[in-house]
């Protein structure tokens, strides 16, 4: 495990114990849950993870709109991707630049209140390396995912903007790296 990823599970056992959770017998899982959609035609608000999500390799690992019993995620970082070439995600580079309706949209996690509410351009290509790994946006609040309640993931577009139906490809792709417990 890389220093930064020491550092992001030693934050995730002091987040999860300063919730009153006993992580003694806990298994950890240092994982990266993902998202694709197409957001080709795509306007106001993208309700991204619903209870027809399913875990689809290639799509989306994540598997309905609850973490099952006894799971917990602590959000560490985020990264977006786009792919303005490629009609499918099995063939996408991730390394496009977003429409402008894309990059000025939001993004919105929730659970019983906001976990994450921040502005696509903070998320996107942020050290503009373009690196799939390097890309990833800090987390400073730690954000934790509790299971037995549904999650809410939104796409907020700006008011009046869209992804044109006419443009060749606009796929996204969103990964939260998270520190996963098992207790």
């Amino acid at each position: 495990m890389g220093k930064d990823r020491q550092t992001a599970f030693n934050r995730a056992v002091t987040v999860l114990q300063a919730r009153g959770i006993d992580v003694s017998k806990a298994k950890f899982l240092d994982r990266t849950v993902y998202i694709n959609f197409d957001a080709k035609g795509a306007a106001s608000k993208v309700d991204l993870i619903d209870s027809n999500t399913k875990k689809l390799e290639g799509i989306t690992n994540f598997d309905g709109p609850q973490l099952n019993a006894n799971r917990h995620w602590v959000i560490d970082s985020i990264s977006i991707k786009g792919d303005d070439e490629a009609t499918a995600f099995g063939k996408a580079k991730w390394k496009s630049a977003l429409h402008p309706a894309l990059l000025n949209s939001e993004i919105r996690f929730s659970q019983d209140g906001t976990l994450i509410d921040m502005p696509v351009t903070d998320l996107h290509n942020v050290d503009g390396i373009g690196g799939l790994d390097d890309d990833f946006r800090e987390m400073i609040h730690a954000p934790v995912v509790v299971p037995n309640l549904d999650m809410k993931l939104e796409w907020v577009f700006p008011k009046g903007e869209s992804v044109p139906g006419s443009v060749t490809s606009s796929l996204v792709n969103i990964r939260f790296r998270v520190i996963e417990a098992f207790v």
